[in-house]
């Protein structure tokens, strides 16, 4: 293959990476910054989808936020699983009878 014909897969490539569904999105190290940033700018979730992920990551992250630290996506997951749980973990406590108001509600 030329140089031309690498060139422009490479390129096609990288635009479906770019346009590629955020929930089916693996967070890594290596691409947490940029699925933090289209999450806050983009509309690719919903205002409840990112209150879910804002409370996922604090409980996640509640240790490291005692001290000092800032809330963090964890990698392994996709965003759809997060929300998922997150979800989840409301429906259960609001089962339990717990009352507390959780953040983002």
């Amino acid at each position: 293959m030329n140089r031309l014909t690498i060139a422009a897969l490479l390129a096609v490539l990288l635009f479906f990476l770019a346009c590629s569904n955020l929930k089916k999105t693996k967070v890594t190290e290596e691409n947490k910054r940029e699925v933090m940033s289209r999450i806050a700018q983009g509309n690719e979730v919903t205002n409840e989808e990112r209150h879910l992920l804002v409370e996922y990551s604090i409980r996640y992250n509640m240790a490291a936020i005692l001290k000092g630290a800032r809330p963090d996506l964890p990698a392994g997951k996709t965003i759809g699983e997060m929300i998922e749980e997150q979800r989840k973990w409301d429906a259960e406590q609001a089962q339990s009878g717990n009352t507390q108001p959780q953040p983002g509600h």
